[in-house]
């Protein structure tokens, strides 16, 4: 993993039984959504464990618009009483708040604001008056 990169990590636990009063519920899928720059989070997995559930698929989702999504699917679910391993993911951007969503049995899901990686205001900015500058000078250096 690259040294300058934040490491963003979550984990399942606590997981109730009987979602909405049926049956035996359970987590079948945790996603982080993530703003920016396509391609910008990179190394997605988990953190092998016992007596944990690991995930059966790992993987940024493509973009839609300006959001990512780093997501993991569990095969076997995660009940009540278990944990997940250590699901990770690694970014160059600081965090802030971003929609973090878990779904799974009976049609169950919830969306919760979670950190999440965002490039700051002042990057984007500099970045933009950099290229605008760049387009300026060519201009300039045509005439």
């Amino acid at each position: 993993m690259d040294p300058s990169h934040y490491v963003y990590a979550y984990q399942i636990d606590a997981v109730r039984d009987g979602v909405f009063g049926v049956g035996t519920g359970y987590v079948s899928r945790f996603s982080v959504g993530i703003t920016g720059i396509d391609g910008q989070p990179t190394n997605i997995g988990d953190v092998a464990g016992t007596s944990v559930v690991a995930p059966s698929n790992a993987a940024f989702a493509p973009p839609s618009g300006v959001i990512n999504t780093a997501g993991w699917d569990f095969n076997t679910g995660v009940y009540a009483g278990q944990s997940s391993t250590v699901l990770y993911f690694t970014s160059p951007f600081e965090p802030e708040w971003d929609n973090a969503s878990v779904s799974g049995a009976y049609s169950f899901g919830d969306t919760q604001q979670m950190p999440s990686p965002t490039p700051e205001p002042v990057t984007l900015t500099m970045l933009v008056g950099g290229a605008l500058m760049l387009v300026a000078r060519r201009r300039r250096n045509r005439e």
